[in-house]
């Protein structure tokens, strides 16, 4: 691949960039949902393309944990209120969620996500053992 091809894959990736940011949401792999999206972000000159960069890579706000799992900001904070998602709160009043909690959380949910599939395709699978 010659230098032209290079500098024309990444000028359709810039101007491409949130179509493919919001395909790579859909990755069932957080950490290389993760991976990927910052790669190609350093790629393209776009460090944190108009977004807050991850403050630490073991500390995350319920924004940074919403765009990680593919949600909204305040769903995420929701599900902290009630206790879904491992998190407490600053002494500022400001939700913080441990990274190694929320690779839990996401993990969970593939998991049942796989199950619903399942389940929806053979009902009868509901009641093996």
């Amino acid at each position: 691949m010659g230098q032209h091809d290079v500098s024309k894959a990444l000028t359709i990736v810039r101007e491409h960039f949130e179509e493919i940011d919001a395909a790579l949401a859909q990755l069932p792999d957080l950490q290389v949902r993760v991976a990927t999206r910052e790669v190609l972000q350093r790629l393209i000159g776009r460090p944190s393309v108009g977004r807050k960069p991850l403050a630490s890579p073991a500390i995350l706000t319920p924004t940074e944990a919403a765009r990680l799992l593919g949600a909204s900001p305040d769903s995420v904070r929701r599900w902290c209120e009630q206790g879904r998602i491992p998190s407490y709160r600053t002494p500022g009043g400001h939700w913080r969620i441990a990274r190694r909690d929320l690779d839990q959380v996401d993990t969970f949910r593939r998991a049942l996500e796989a199950v619903s599939k399942t389940w929806a395709q053979d009902p009868e699978t509901q009641f093996d053992v």
